[in-house]
């Protein structure tokens, strides 16, 4: 095979697909220069990306605290440089692969602003019925102690 023979009706067809493809732009780069609306379109799509990676970003590790603080403790929180450093490594992250929100979420960013603090609101109410109910029933586990004592220093009198 090292020193095969290119049979000539090959060698012909090869050159008439070869002269096809020049003809017709083919393998030839013919990606035109892009026209002043289209970079400044193209600018604008990547600054509205950007935004869009840093609100993604910052949804995604507000739910990751709130998942912890959740979980962990009521008073867990990242560091406010923690949370700048990790929105200004995973933003253009976010861009280089397209994990973006949809564009139509940006215009609801005000009920998604509500629907987190309904969601704060739900979690600490909740934090403060646990605290009550422990303190409720602390409560009642030192009056039960006391009268306990009470009534065995009146059966021992």
């Amino acid at each position: 095979m090292e020193n095969e023979q290119v049979a000539p009706e090959l060698q012909s067809a090869v050159a008439q697909l070869t002269a096809l493809d020049t003809e017709n732009g083919i393998g030839v780069d013919a990606t035109p220069e892009p026209t002043e609306t289209e970079k400044q379109e193209q600018a604008d799509k990547f600054e509205f990306d950007e935004m869009t990676a840093a609100f993604t970003a910052q949804m995604g590790l507000a739910s990751l605290e709130a998942s912890l603080k959740f979980l962990l403790h009521p008073r867990f929180e990242f560091s406010e440089s923690a949370k700048a450093e990790a929105m200004a490594k995973f933003a253009p992250m976010l861009v280089k692969y397209g994990l973006l929100l949809p564009e139509f979420i940006m215009q609801y960013q005000q009920e998604i602003e509500a629907a987190k603090a309904a969601f704060v609101l739900a979690k600490d109410g909740y934090n403060n019925v646990v605290d009550l109910r422990q303190e409720d029933a602390l409560m009642i586990a030192q009056e039960q102690s006391e009268t306990e004592k009470e009534s065995s220093q009146s059966e021992a009198a």
